[in-house]
């Protein structure tokens, strides 16, 4: 039944540009303990709605906001390694509703083929935090393999992330 609601999750999401009432949404959003370090806030507004930034709303067939992804820049995190130019980084966060459902891989895996059919990069590149285990572990089963970690800053505490990449 799982695998059922996420073939049809995958096969029905719609990506369009990030509109200021998704951002109104997604900053109400809240992952809650540890995973809080993902909640948007309203110093993200100017660059979540900035088309440089290349962030797009996930939708389902009925226009409901599922969640959000970006390509480039800034989906990266201060203090990474990310000198390789040849691979897109990849960020994004699903509805925390929808979160631990088995959903994650359906919405990544349309999340990597939108990049693909729009942007077509030789490679993706996911930032995660170290303590996000469900993160790290969808990654490899979509294929990503760990490429380097590194500690910042994050939401005034010191975090360990992870820094995979996938071939396209």
């Amino acid at each position: 039944m799982i695998e059922g609601m996420r073939r049809r999750f995958e096969a029905s999401l719609v990506f369009r540009p990030l509109h200021e009432q998704d951002l109104r949404q997604i900053l109400e959003w809240s992952y809650g303990g540890p995973y809080a370090i993902y909640d948007s806030r309203p110093d993200d507004v100017q660059g979540m709605l900035d088309p440089s930034n290349a962030y797009f709303a996930v939708l389902d067939a009925d226009g409901e906001l599922l969640g959000f992804c970006c390509f480039g820049a800034d989906a990266r995190v201060a203090g990474g390694d990310y000198q390789t130019e040849d691979a897109l980084d990849v960020g994004g966060g699903l509805r925390p509703d929808l979160t631990g459902k088995g959903l994650g891989i359906a919405f990544l895996r349309s999340v990597l083929d939108f990049a693909r059919q729009q942007l077509h990069p030789k490679a993706y590149r996911v930032t995660i935090a170290a303590f996000n285990q469900r993160a790290i572990r969808m990654c490899h089963w979509a294929g990503f393999e760990v490429a380097d970690r590194f500690e910042t800053s994050l939401a005034n505490e010191t975090h360990e992330l992870v820094i995979m990449t996938l071939e396209a």
